[in-house]
This record gives structure tokens, C-alpha cells and sequence, in this order.
């Protein structure tokens, strides 16, 4: 996955930021309530939390600098998920057909790393305007959606 962009990248903490780490708290209780397991681990190197929902697809949350002047707040909270390295076989065309289908809170990009390109499903919301169920719908959609066309990209290279 990509390297996340750090809120204050000169400040190296090992802690999570304190707003995210309460928001994921809200979560894991949104969850139970609603009687699903979900799992929150902080990865301190990477600055991320790695989030394990049932059987699906893990992916990462953290917080990211935003365009204060856009947005009307400085800071976001991105659910993030690899998909797979980007290839001349990926038909973009059906990527967005399935975009079109699929996604509410979501987009597809690109981001390089480690000499390759890869295609990233990726949710972000400004933090004021997030609440844990929201994140859970983010969640929810990135890792199913990205399992969804990780499968869909393997299938391609067996052919």
C-alpha cells in the first residue's frame, strides 16, 4: 500500500494521533453493536491503523493533510486498500464500468512504490464530517470492493 502521508511527518511519533485512535475506539464498538468482528491494529511505522473487518480484505486508515481553503478543515481520514500492480492488461473501461456500479464512497488511483505502479481503492472524508458508521460504510466498501477486483485482476493473469 502506499506510504501515507503523515499529518505533522516532522513529529515521528509511535503513538496513533489521538483523534483517530478514539474514532477507531468508536468503531470497533459500532461494530460489535451491529454484531460484526473488526479488528484495529497501529502500525506505527507506517502510520496507519490496519483494520481486519470478518472475512474480508484488511486495509489501512490514517489521516492525511488536506486544502484547508477547499475543505474548510486541514485534516482528512483515508481507508485505503491495494488492489494490485497496474498492468497494460487492466481494461480501463471496465475498471470504470465498475466504479459506476459500485462505488459511493470511494475512487480508484494509481500510486508508484517499490518501481512499480499500482492500482490503490482509496476513501477519504474530511474529519468533521466523520462519524464512525460513515467509516464503517468507507471500510466496508474499500475492502470488499478491492477483494472484489484483486480477484478480478488474478483471474486476468491466469488467462
Amino acid at each position: 500500500m502506499t506510504d501515507p502521508e503523515a499529518v505533522n511527518p516532522e513529529e515521528e511519533s509511535l503513538e496513533a494521533p489521538e483523534y483517530l485512535n478514539n474514532l477507531m475506539d468508536e468503531l470497533i464498538v459500532y461494530a460489535k453493536y451491529h454484531d460484526e468482528h473488526m479488528e484495529a491494529e497501529w502500525i506505527p511505522e507506517e502510520n496507519v491503523f490496519r483494520v481486519y473487518q470478518d472475512d474480508q480484505p484488511e486495509v489501512d486508515v490514517f489521516m492525511v493533510d488536506i486544502d484547508d481553503a477547499m475543505y474548510h478543515e486541514a485534516e482528512a481520514v483515508v481507508v485505503e486498500a491495494e488492489i494490485g500492480e497496474y498492468t497494460e492488461d487492466l481494461d480501463p473501461a471496465e475498471l470504470l464500468r465498475f466504479c459506476d456500479q459500485n462505488l459511493i464512497y470511494s475512487r480508484l488511483m494509481i500510486s508508484k512504490g517499490d518501481g512499480c505502479e499500482y492500482v490503490i481503492l482509496q476513501a477519504a472524508c474530511p474529519v468533521s464530517q466523520l462519524s464512525a458508521a460513515q467509516l464503517d460504510c468507507m471500510i466496508r466498501e474499500v475492502s470488499v470492493y478491492s477483494g472484489e477486483l484483486s480477484e478480478e485482476d488474478d483471474g486476468e493473469d491466469e488467462e
